[in-house]
């Protein structure tokens, strides 16, 4: 066997293993899928800036939505580098949904990849080293969103790799290390804590050939980077009064009682094993413990590191806890920390005794935990990825409407009302219009319908047929034109 083969044997049993766990569960069909189910809202979202880069060649910095809440849909939130990309590659093969999930699923992976190649390098076993890392997708919640078109897997698994590569002492690992740190605070700002703890720490380390000077430098030029973009979101949506992608924390200390018992209530008996199966929680607790039995072992830097991140998953509760009672999602931002302390903490137990007895038991347990993580996740995961949204069931009436609408609409210039839609995006994404949105509600929607069915709108949309006594619906429902699940007509006709 040739030495080339030797080197990259290892890697390719990984991602065929790898592959082989996620197949039967329906994994890669997934790719081509529209957004649906958990978090429709925020999926719809996603798609829409892709989409408006795709039709209305926005700005990669004035990123745009369909919804006209703010002057022409202009909004911004993450970074939108991938969102652009996903347009750019469209011109060449016209599949953006499947684009944009592939992209955030090789982030992931790249991240998992990442993790296995390193605890190699640290001598750790290969069947071991493959388990570590599988465990770590282990996880209805990982799983669900480790291809979709949310932003934080994406950013998750950046900060994974930037983890496990600034864990080394090679310095053209920790440079590319700090630089995916920078692109995944930029997509998500709240994974700035791994950079923060990895600056931190990174001053007591001395047995790497960087200069004070050099890190620094390297410090203020990264926190530059990713306090100019959050700065221009900030004045760019402030400046078209469009808060709708501000994410404010909100403190413990601000948060009700009533609030606080609902928030824990739902992670007890819904989200907990949702994030990981029991099982999986006590091997993290195993790592989390061995890394203080072993904190001799791993020297100042290792130990500051690993704690820094605990501690800024602990403020990141603190300052968001509220916000985990409705986004399952937010446990995402823990995964960086726990493959840091694999990382940490695995090589380490393998060479506290390297009897092959030990070795063996302790590849067995590990094997177990992933087989009955794998086995219990996976009714769940397939129950997730069945589930679906209403607005989502009406696709294939909207495909009609969206026809009808092309027709005379060439340029995509209509603009669209939407009515009984309580998402920004849900609806004028799938017509691929700019246009609003608003919920039906009864008390308002007399007013507030009014208003905007005076304004210029070139169609109007109802999903279903509102419960108000507002005088111009009346006059129009004699001219609708009706669909299954769908109430149109062109405005003016």
């Amino acid at each position: 066997m040739s030495d080339t083969v030797k080197k990259y044997l290892p890697h390719s049993i990984f991602i065929i293993l790898a592959t082989a766990l996620l197949a039967p569960l329906g994994y890669f069909s997934l790719f081509f899928k529209l957004p649906d189910g958990v978090h429709f809202i925020r999926q719809s979202d996603s798609l829409s800036f892709v989409l408006n880069y795709l039709y209305f060649e926005a700005s990669i910095f004035e990123p745009e939505n369909f919804n006209l809440v703010s002057e022409n849909g202009k909004a911004a939130s993450e970074f939108p580098l991938f969102y652009w990309i996903t347009a750019q590659c469209s011109l060449l093969w016209n599949q953006p949904a499947a684009i944009i999930r592939i992209i955030h699923g090789l982030c992931f992976f790249s991240g998992i990849y990442t993790l296995f190649r390193f605890l190699l390098k640290e001598n750790t076993p290969f069947i071991a080293a493959v388990v570590a890392a599988c465990l770590m997708f282990c996880s209805t919640v990982v799983l669900y969103y480790s291809n979709n078109y949310l932003p934080d897997i994406a950013a998750a698994g950046l900060t994974i790799s930037a983890v496990c590569l600034t864990m080394s002492n090679n310095k053209k690992n920790i440079i590319i290390g700090i630089a995916l740190f920078t692109l995944a605070s930029l997509i998500k700002v709240t994974y700035a804590i791994y950079p923060i703890a990895f600056f931190i720490s990174f001053f007591i380390k001395k047995d790497i050939a960087i200069s004070t000077k050099t890190k620094l430098t390297l410090l203020v030029v990264t926190a530059l980077i990713i306090s100019s973009w959050w700065l221009h979101v900030h004045y760019y949506n402030h400046n078209l009064n469009n808060d709708y992608y501000a994410n404010r924390a909100i403190p413990l200390w601000k948060t009700s009682r009533p609030e606080i018992e609902a928030t824990i209530d739902l992670i007890q008996n819904y989200w907990k094993n949702s994030y990981y199966p029991e099982i999986s929680r006590w091997w993290f607790f195993v790592l989390i413990l061995s890394t203080f039995l072993f904190v001799k072992k791993i020297g100042r830097f290792l130990f500051a590191y690993n704690m820094l991140n605990i501690l800024g998953i602990v403020c990141f509760v603190i300052l968001f806890f509220q916000k985990f009672h409705d986004h399952d999602y937010y446990f995402l931002i823990c995964l960086p920390g726990l493959a840091g302390i694999t990382l940490t903490a695995l090589p380490l137990i393998f060479q506290y005794k390297k009897q092959k007895w030990f070795q063996f038991t302790v590849i067995s347990v590990m094997t177990i935990v992933l087989l009955s993580a794998y086995l219990y996740i996976t009714p769940k995961i397939e129950k997730r990825w069945a589930a679906t949204d209403y607005i989502q069931t009406l696709h294939p009436q909207m495909q009609q409407f969206r026809q009808t609408i092309d027709r005379t609409d060439i340029e995509k210039r209509d603009n669209i009302l939407v009515v009984g839609d309580s998402t920004m995006n849900g609806v004028l994404y799938q017509l691929e219009r700019k246009g609003y949105a608003i919920p039906i509600i009864p008390k308002a929607t007399k007013d507030v319908l009014t208003e905007k069915l005076i304004s210029d709108f070139d169609w109007i949309v109802l999903l279903k047929k509102p419960r108000t006594e507002n005088p111009i619906l009346n006059e129009h429902l004699e001219k609708i034109q009706k669909y299954p699940a769908l109430i149109h007509w062109k405005k003016g006709v």
